[in-house]
């Protein structure tokens, strides 16, 4: 039995998490002969910054007997807007951020809409991880809908951004050779960075 205070650390699991990742995202790449610097940097960006959220919000988790039992209860919060601070609420917007400038370049998501789909199943998955950490292992992880909420505003918010960003003739060429190539007829159509994907 492990001793009372005895953790999955974040280090642990990001790194070779964010390593695998990253390795197979590059042997795709290298299979349809796309491996160009531009896309290197965005997968390898992506990964870290994934990798991250997943360790700074699911991590650590203690292993062993605690000390003392809390109900999970106490963890929970889904009345919206309540217990919110301003601080807390920023913070979870800007986590998302990121995301919303990297989908369109990682996945060739085209649309607002698709974007904050994104943002939402993400965000919703992170709190439901929470939720089991703290029910099986006592991890005292707060699951708030505030954090929900924040993290759904970021993830638009950063494709806004992006395509503020694409007017510039410069970064426009830079985000068009860094993006995921096209798909192959095959591999069902294609489209270019910010435009919407077929059915989208």
């Amino acid at each position: 039995m492990p001793a009372p205070y005895d953790e999955i650390s974040r280090l642990s699991v990001a790194l070779p998490l964010a390593a695998a990742a990253i390795a197979a995202l590059l042997w795709r790449l290298r299979r349809r002969a796309a491996l160009t610097w531009p896309r290197v940097l965005v997968v390898v960006t992506f990964c870290v910054y994934a990798t991250a959220v997943l360790a700074a919000t699911l991590l650590p988790v203690p292993l062993g007997e605690p000390d003392y039992h809390v109900a999970w209860q106490w963890f929970v919060n889904l009345t919206p807007l309540v217990h919110a601070e301003w601080h807390d609420v920023l913070q979870n917007v800007v986590l998302f951020v990121p995301l919303g400038v990297l989908l369109p370049l990682v996945a060739r998501v085209g649309s607002v809409g698709r974007v904050l789909l994104a943002g939402v199943l993400a965000s919703l998955t992170i709190e439901l991880l929470q939720f089991v950490a703290d029910v099986v292992f006592h991890a005292g992880h707060a699951v708030d809908v505030n954090d929900l909420l924040a993290n759904v505003l970021g993830a638009p918010l950063g494709y806004g951004l992006l395509r503020v960003a694409l007017r510039l003739r410069a970064l426009a060429r830079l985000a068009d050779a860094a993006t995921w190539p096209v798909r192959t007829p095959r591999e069902a159509g294609s489209h270019q960075v910010g435009e919407p994907s077929p059915g989208a």
